[in-house]
């Protein structure tokens, strides 16, 4: 939901996608295509500035990250 800080785990396998908020840029085609995969440190420094983003997790972890920029 928009707007509501929610908290999640990590899994090693956790695909962090960046468009802009995360990392890479905002040239990217938001939908799905293009993007810049991420690490975790960039997930980590973006996270305490704060953004938005969709995630998909499965039993709490996360498998799924992208910055909805």
């Amino acid at each position: 939901m928009k707007g509501v800080e929610q908290q999640f785990l990590l899994a090693e396998d956790t695909e962090i996608w960046g468009y802009g908020d995360i990392c890479g840029d905002t040239s990217t085609d938001e939908g799905g295509q293009g993007g810049t995969e991420c690490t975790e440190i960039e997930l980590e420094d973006a996270a305490k500035k704060g953004f938005s983003a969709e995630v998909v997790s499965s039993k709490g972890i996360a498998t799924t990250i992208r910055d909805d920029h």
